[in-house]
C-alpha cells in the first residue's frame, strides 16, 4: 500500500524518481543524437534477364527450353548504418568466438552473387496423335530472395553500439524542473569485450556470411493426361528440392562436455535423488551418510561449492537441465578455480554469436491425381495428393539456431506445412429451370424467376498439420535455444499412432489417450518421481536431446464442405443481379485443433498440466470454423 500511495503521489504531484533516454545515430560520424529516431534504409534490388523458345519438332512433340539469369543485390543500408564483427582471418567461427571488433559494415553487408543461372526445359508429347493422351514433363531452377531482408536485418541489428541509453535513478525532483540527460559516449569501432561490459553481460553478436548466396529451388514434374469421353484424367509426379536456404549458426553454443561437468552433474542429480529417498529432501551435495552418494570434484572447484542448496541450482539439476545451469553459472561467475580461463560458452563475452549462412534445405515430392469433367454447363473436378515435405528447420526465415551444432541431422523432419493426404472436390451444377431448359414457362417473368439457379460446392478432406511432442528443456543447450527439444518414448511410431486421435470424455476432448496422461494433467511424472501407470513420454536426460523426431504425427483430420445456392437474374447484356446463399462448413462438422497454446503451431509440451488436450477447433484459410451462413445480393455491371 505504501508503494501504491507513493506512485499515486508521484503521478499527481509530478514527482520524478528516475529518467531514461535512448539515443540514435544519423550518420557514421554524428555520434548519438537526442531525439533522432531509429531508422534503417534497407535496399534489395532484383534484376533478371531470360531467353526462351519453343520448338515444334512434329505435330505430336513440342519442346520448350530457356535460361534465366537472376541477380539479387546484396542487402544494403543507404547510409551504412549497420555494424557487424570484422572477420578475423576470414573465419566466421574464429571471429564469433573471439574478441572481434565491431565496425560499420559499409553499404553492402556481403559480396555479390553473380552466377545465378536458372535453366528451364520441358516437353509435351501427344502419344497417339489424337489429342487424347498427352505426356508432359519439365525441370527448372528458380532463385528466390527467401525473405532475405528480414533475415539479414534480424541478424545484424542485434549488434550493440548504434543505440545509446542514459539512465538516472534515485531522483527526487519535479517534472517542471526535469533533470537533463546527456548522450553517452559513442564508440565505433568497439570490441566484443567492451560491448560485453557496456551491456552488463547481455551482449550478442550477428554476422552475415560474406559469401552469402541466393537460395534456389529445383522443380521437376512428369505427368500423363488422358481424355475419356467428356472427362479428363491426369496423374502427375511433382517435386521440389530447395537448397542453400538461410539459417543461423550460433557458434557460442554451451559446451557441457568439458572438465567433467556433465559427469558431475549426473552424479549430483543421483546424490539428490538418493538424499530424497532417505527423507532428507533433494540435496545434490555429497553426503557420506547416504549410501551411494559420491564426491563432486567439479562442483567442489566452484565458488561456494556450486551453491548446490540454492533453488536456482537445485531445480535445473533435478530437471536434467545442464545447459540452463551452465548459463546460470556463467552469469554468476561460477567457474572452476583450478582451470584458468574456463568458460561454459566458447565466447565468454557474448550470450550468443550467430552467423547467417546458406545451411538449410528442404524437399517436396508428391503424387497428384486429378479428374475434370464439363458437361452441359456442369463442371466437376476432384483431386488427390499423396506427398511428403521434409526440412531441417521449422521456420521459413531461418532465424532459429540449431539445437546441437554437432548433430545437424536431428533437425531433419517433416516440414510444418507437410500434408500427407489431401482430397479436394469442386462442383458447379446449373439447375434445369427457365428459358432454354426442359422445365420452362411461356411467361418471361416466370422464366426469370425460376431460371438462373445453380448449386456449387467445395469439399476438402486432408491430414491435420504435423505435431511434435516437446520437452523444451535445456538438457544440452541453454533453455532459450531448446524450444524444439523433444522427448524420449517407449513406443514405436505405430504405438504412438495407436494412442492418439480424438478422445471425447466427460472431462473434455483429448488428442492423447487420457490413460497416458498423469493425474496432474502432464504427460510425464514429476521430476524425480517414479513413472505413473501408463506413462510413455519422458524428459530427456542431461547432455542429450529427445530421441523422438519432431513433427512425427498428424493432428486430427480436416473435413470441410462449403456449399452455395446462386441465382443469376440478367437485366440486360451487361447488367445482372445475383443472389447468393453461402453455407460454410454446411454440415457443421467440427475439426479439432490439437496443440498448445490454441492457435499456435501444433505442438504439445509434455510438462504442461494440460498436455494432450484439445481446446479449440480448426479454422480454415477463410477463417471458418463452426458453420457460417451468409446471404448476399450483388448488382453486376
Amino acid at each position: 500500500d505504501v508503494n501504491t500511495a507513493n506512485s499515486v503521489l508521484a503521478s499527481v504531484a509530478g514527482i520524478v524518481n528516475n529518467a531514461t533516454q535512448s539515443y540514435n545515430v544519423t550518420s557514421q560520424n554524428s555520434g548519438f543524437v537526442a531525439g533522432a529516431p531509429l531508422v534503417q534504409n534497407l535496399r534489395l534490388n532484383n534484376h533478371a534477364a531470360y531467353v526462351s523458345d519453343t520448338w515444334k519438332f512434329s505435330p505430336r512433340l513440342t519442346l520448350i527450353g530457356g535460361v534465366r539469369w537472376e541477380y539479387f543485390s546484396p542487402v544494403s543500408e543507404r547510409d551504412g548504418l549497420l555494424i557487424q564483427p570484422t572477420l578475423i582471418n576470414n573465419n566466421a567461427a574464429q571471429t564469433l568466438t573471439g574478441d572481434a571488433t565491431l565496425n560499420f559494415a559499409g553499404r553492402n553487408l556481403y559480396n555479390k552473387d553473380l552466377n545465378n543461372f536458372a535453366p528451364n526445359v520441358g516437353f509435351a508429347w501427344d502419344v497417339f496423335g489424337t489429342g487424347r493422351t498427352v505426356v508432359r514433363g519439365g525441370y527448372s531452377i528458380h532463385f528466390t530472395n527467401a525473405d532475405v531482408l528480414e533475415a539479414v536485418l534480424a541478424t545484424v541489428s542485434v549488434n550493440s553500439g548504434l543505440v545509446g541509453t542514459t539512465t538516472l535513478n534515485n531522483l527526487n525532483t519535479f517534472a517542471s524542473t526535469a533533470p537533463k540527460l546527456s548522450a553517452p559516449a559513442f564508440k565505433i569501432p568497439i570490441t566484443t569485450a567492451e560491448n560485453f561490459n557496456n551491456t552488463a553481460g547481455q551482449a550478442v553478436q550477428g554476422l552475415i556470411d560474406p559469401n552469402l548466396q541466393s537460395p534456389y529451388a529445383q522443380q521437376y514434374s512428369f505427368g500423363i493426361q488422358q481424355r475419356v469421353g467428356s472427362m479428363t484424367i491426369e496423374a502427375r509426379f511433382v517435386g521440389t528440392h530447395s537448397v542453400k536456404d538461410l539459417r543461423q549458426i550460433d557458434f557460442n553454443q554451451i559446451n557441457v562436455n568439458q572438465a567433467g561437468f556433465l559427469e558431475d552433474f549426473k552424479n549430483a542429480r543421483s546424490n539428490g535423488l538418493l538424499a530424497s529417498a532417505a527423507g532428507l529432501g533433494f540435496d545434490p551435495r555429497y553426503n557420506a551418510k547416504v549410501a551411494g552418494s559420491v564426491v563432486l570434484p567439479f562442483f567442489n572447484s566452484l565458488p561456494s561449492g556450486g551453491a548446490l542448496t540454492n533453488s536456482a541450482v537445485r531445480t535445473p539439476i533435478l530437471q536434467n537441465q545442464i545447459g540452463s545451469l551452465a548459463q546460470t553459472y556463467q552469469g554468476a561467475g561460477f567457474f572452476p578455480t583450478n582451470i584458468p580461463g574456463f568458460s561454459y560458452f566458447p565466447n565468454p563475452n557474448t550470450l550468443y554469436s550467430s552467423e547467417l549462412t546458406n545451411l538449410t534445405s528442404s524437399n517436396y515430392n508428391g503424387l497428384q491425381l486429378e479428374a475434370r469433367r464439363a458437361l452441359k454447363g456442369m463442371q466437376f473436378q476432384v483431386s488427390y495428393a499423396f506427398s511428403k515435405a521434409l526440412s531441417d528447420t521449422s521456420v521459413v526465415r531461418g532465424l532459429d539456431a540449431q539445437l546441437d551444432n554437432n548433430n545437424h541431422s536431428i533437425e531433419r523432419a517433416r516440414a510444418p506445412w507437410d500434408l500427407t493426404n489431401a482430397f479436394k472436390a469442386t462442383h458447379y451444377i446449373p439447375l434445369p429451370f427457365g428459358q432454354g431448359h426442359r422445365l420452362s414457362s411461356s411467361h418471361g417473368a416466370v422464366n426469370k424467376l425460376i431460371g438462373g439457379w445453380a448449386l456449387s460446392g467445395f469439399l476438402n478432406i486432408q491430414n491435420g498439420s504435423p505435431i511434435s511432442f516437446l520437452s523444451a528443456r535445456g538438457t544440452l543447450n541453454r533453455g532459450a535455444r531448446s524450444a524444439q527439444n523433444t522427448v524420449d518414448t517407449t513406443l514405436t511410431l505405430d504405438g504412438l499412432k495407436a494412442i492418439t486421435g480424438v478422445y471425447k470424455t466427460g472431462d473434455g476432448i483429448f488428442f492423447v489417450d487420457p490413460s497416458r496422461i498423469g493425474p496432474n494433467g502432464a504427460g510425464v511424472a514429476a521430476d524425480g518421481a517414479a513413472p505413473f501407470a501408463g506413462q510413455v513420454f519422458f524428459n530427456p536426460g542431461a547432455g542429450t536431446v529427445g530421441s523422438l523426431q519432431r513433427r512425427i504425427l498428424n493432428s486430427p483430420w480436416v473435413n470441410d464442405y462449403n456449399f452455395a445456392l446462386v441465382k443469376e437474374t440478367r437485366i440486360s447484356e451487361r447488367q445482372s443481379v445475383q443472389f447468393r446463399a453461402d453455407f460454410y462448413n454446411v454440415f457443421n462438422h467440427p475439426t479439432f485443433a490439437a496443440g498448445q497454446p490454441a492457435g499456435a503451431p501444433t505442438d504439445y509440451n509434455v510438462n504442461s498440466l494440460t498436455f494432450g488436450r484439445i481446446t479449440t477447433q480448426y479454422y480454415s484459410a477463410d477463417g471458418i470454423g463452426p458453420r457460417v451462413v451468409q446471404f448476399g445480393l450483388l448488382y453486376k455491371f
